[in-house]
């Protein structure tokens, strides 16, 4: 495979990456993580120049895991702020 077709590959996975605003954003994030994984492997088992680096962020993967990260804290900070909440009207 020629770094043409490693490009292709970038491209479309990006163009099929999750949507940050989707109801399933997490899980879609963590299926979109594994499949770029595999075809990283794919594609270094087929050339053993394959830069998985540059792959990884020419598929948008990078920016797919920070939004994930950030979904995350943000779910985590709202469950604190909600039981501090209960706590509160509760006492």
């Amino acid at each position: 495979m020629s770094r043409k077709h490693f490009e292709a590959l970038a491209a479309a996975l990006r163009s099929n990456a999750p949507s940050p605003d989707s109801s399933s954003f997490e899980i879609e994030a963590e299926l979109f993580e594994r499949v770029v994984d595999a075809v990283a492997g794919a594609c270094e088992r087929a050339n053993p120049r394959f830069d998985r680096e540059r792959f990884e962020t020419a598929s948008g993967l990078a920016v797919i895991q920070i939004a994930a990260r950030f979904t995350i804290q943000i779910a985590e900070q709202q469950r604190s702020t909600t039981s501090s909440f209960v706590r509160a009207q509760s006492q």
